[in-house]
């Protein structure tokens, strides 16, 4: 029996688990807790050195990656079917649409979601035009064709219509896009499968976004305390690696589920960690995780931290900081 390594809110989980549904493929589920660091775990490890879910071991073999997953099971276990048929120029549509997804869409709106959800700063008007740009090829794809390959619902359906279900749950409009909308609506009605990927992966990730949104809400109610006056803008921590301490396990979460993404660094300043200075982990008390960071106006940084469950605090430190070295 195959045995699958999940977790819940990954999109890329949620193509496999309608894949399996589709095929009516029965395996062990194993959930892979991204916060307590599971893939990380050296049995884990061994078995995918990338560390990524999802991953199948089938009988020995091992595989991720979802959508080599998916054209492995359908090959495996169900070949020739509608989802992936064997003739070789409906699996180079397939395949193109596929790559379309993999290439355009999702990384359109990865671009255009995730920085603002990270950092704060407004969705940019520019990516969220390359975004319509992309669902306005899909709408075209879909022109008189019930799905995107014709009239059969297939790996690419599957693959698109995670995507299109994170932009609609992103509030993206989808009304212009009326093939968009219509297909998009017919296989959550109608595919069985949907209900399987949208309880164990919509919901989650829906949920979590919520729950980061709570969390900046909450920071930003407490910027207006005691001695905040003096913040000039915001600069999140974008590299945590130049200090051993680590984001905050939501925020830690959200880079997993969408590890492609990284929010740009600040285009004015670098922080610099003098090497053998253990200034930074001092003034930040260097079990704390970091929430967010904010550069005053005299070149401190204050530090909101969270070093217990439920209790926030702010720390200051002052840290070298240069321009950008100019490539």
């Amino acid at each position: 029996m195959i045995e699958l390594y999940y977790s819940l809110g990954s999109p890329p989980c949620g193509l496999v688990l309608m894949v399996l549904a589709a095929l009516n493929i029965t395996c062990n589920h194993h959930l892979v807790d991204m916060i307590n660091k599971d893939q990380l775990k050296p049995e884990f490890v061994k078995l995918n050195p990338q560390h990524t879910v999802p991953t199948i071991v089938d009988d020995e073999f091992v595989l991720w990656e979802s959508r080599a997953i998916a054209r492995y099971l359908v090959n495996k276990y169900s070949e020739g079917h509608p989802l992936y048929p064997k003739d070789p120029k409906q699996r180079a549509l397939i395949d193109q649409r596929l790559d379309f997804d993999l290439g355009t869409l999702n990384p359109s709106f990865t671009q255009y979601f995730y920085p603002p959800l990270l950092t704060g700063a407004p969705p940019k008007v520019a990516q969220l035009k390359k975004l319509e740009e992309s669902l306005k090829y899909l709408d075209t794809f879909l022109e008189g064709n019930e799905y995107v390959t014709g009239p059969e619902l297939t790996l690419a359906d599957l693959a698109l219509v995670v995507t299109v279900s994170l932009i609609a749950a992103a509030g993206v409009d989808l009304d212009p896009f009326s093939n968009v909308k219509r297909w998009w609506e017919s296989i959550k009605n109608t595919f069985p499968g949907y209900k399987v990927f949208d309880l164990k992966c919509m919901k989650e990730f829906t949920k979590l976004i919520a729950e980061f949104k709570k969390v900046k809400s909450q920071l930003a109610r407490s910027q207006s305390g005691p001695g905040m006056s003096n913040i000039s803008d915001v600069n999140y921590v974008t590299q945590p690696s130049r200090w051993p301490i680590s984001q905050s396990a939501l925020l830690n979460r959200m880079c997993l589920l969408v590890h492609q993404i990284h929010v740009p660094e600040d285009p004015h300043f670098k922080l610099i960690k003098p090497e053998n200075d253990s200034s930074i982990d001092s003034s930040l008390n260097g079990q704390s995780e970091i929430l967010q960071a904010r550069r005053l106006s005299n070149g401190n940084f204050i530090f909101h931290t969270q070093s217990n469950p439920g209790v926030s605090t702010f720390n200051t430190a002052k840290i070298p900081i240069r321009p950008p070295t100019k490539k």
